[in-house]
């Protein structure tokens, strides 16, 4: 039980500092905002995490872990190729639209890039997206070269990006047949490749 209450306490406290990142920057949160926030002293934030670095790395791990999670819900090796690249574009649109909060604290991320636990979160993300991405390829009737599925997933990813980018700056909303189409057509080219 304990255990729970450590856990619970935790996740108060890096989703309050998830709310005060919507409306600053990094920088300028102060631990004393996070556990007002949280609605819990100063000192006891600092039984859960040591300082502010901390809790932003927790917060980076909490939004990569649920973006990995819902970008590849149902997407499965009984799916057809096209189905599985619909589920997919369907996923990261629903997490996109829900809030540009993901995006945007993945863009405040990179600005912490040169932390090296920051920079082992993003790579593994990155990694295990990456091998996310190949397993569609994978579960197709055709045979991809490690070249090719390099080729598929960085252009999926720069869709995604480009996207999500475009929404950010209110320049297009996002544009789920948009995208579909784009990764369609790349899903294509690399089957005939």
């Amino acid at each position: 039980m304990p255990n729970n209450k450590k856990q619970d306490k935790k996740e108060l406290i890096v989703l309050a500092a998830v709310e005060l990142l919507r409306a600053k920057n990094y920088q300028g949160m102060k631990t004393l905002e996070i556990a007002k926030k949280a609605n819990i002293a100063e000192g006891t934030l600092y039984r859960y995490f040591k300082n502010k670095d901390a809790i932003f790395v927790a917060i980076v791990k909490y939004f990569l872990n649920s973006f990995l999670e819902k970008t590849f819900q149902n997407i499965e090796p009984n799916n057809q190729f096209q189905d599985n690249l619909e589920l997919l574009v369907d996923n990261v649109c629903d997490v996109l639209e829900t809030g540009k909060d993901f995006y945007k604290l993945y863009l405040k991320a990179f600005s912490e890039i040169e932390k090296e636990e920051v920079c082992e979160i993003i790579k593994s993300h990155t990694i295990e997206s990456n091998k996310a991405l190949e397993k569609i390829l994978e579960w197709s009737d055709s045979e991809y070269t490690d070249t090719e599925k390099l080729i598929f997933v960085d252009c999926v990813w720069g869709v995604i990006k480009a996207s999500s980018e475009r929404d950010i700056l209110n320049i297009e909303k996002i544009n789920r047949e948009k995208i579909l189409f784009s990764i369609s057509y790349i899903g294509k080219m690399i089957q005939k490749l």
